[in-house]
């Protein structure tokens, strides 16, 4: 009986053994899978992060772009209204008398009336190229007109 019981003690330290070992085996395993779990969720993560600083690089540059962009139209925009201004300066607008024209043209045949060394044929020439569309269009056939054109040119930029 007493040799029974050394085999049944055997046994069960056997057993106790073996659980312990397998224990000790899956507690080691746990501690592998939650180190590769750590390890995944930080590459994870790094990836994360290198995604986001490129994704705000990117989007930087866009913005960066966009407003470069948007000066870009500024500036065009402000050039083509300065255009507009200037030949609306120089011109007039389309089927308006030009005042401006008309008071220089109308200075100018006071001048030429009021001088002794001008000729009727300057008068006369002068004349038609005032009271014509042809002042609207800046002719420079004769001084009235070319006074006209270069003071409205001055009074544009003044203003």
């Amino acid at each position: 009986m007493l040799v029974e019981l050394e085999q049944q003690v055997l046994l069960l330290l056997e057993r106790q053994r073996k659980l312990l070992l397998l224990q000790q085996q899956q507690q080691q395993q746990q501690q592998q899978q939650q180190l590769l779990l750590q390890q995944q969720r930080q590459r994870n993560d790094e990836s994360a992060s290198l995604n986001l600083h490129h994704l705000t690089e990117q989007q930087q540059q866009q913005q960066q772009e966009q407003q470069q962009q948007q000066l870009q139209q500024q500036k065009e925009k402000r050039r083509l209204q300065q255009q507009r201004l200037l030949h609306s300066g120089i011109h007039g607008e389309t089927g308006e008398l030009d005042e401006e024209l008309i008071a220089a043209a109308a200075a100018y045949r006071t001048l030429q009336s009021s001088s002794s060394s001008s000729s009727s044929s300057s008068r006369s020439s002068s004349s038609s190229c005032c009271s014509s569309k042809k002042k609207r269009d800046g002719c420079s056939s004769s001084g009235c007109c070319t006074q006209a054109y270069t003071g409205r040119q001055a009074n544009w930029m003044k203003s």
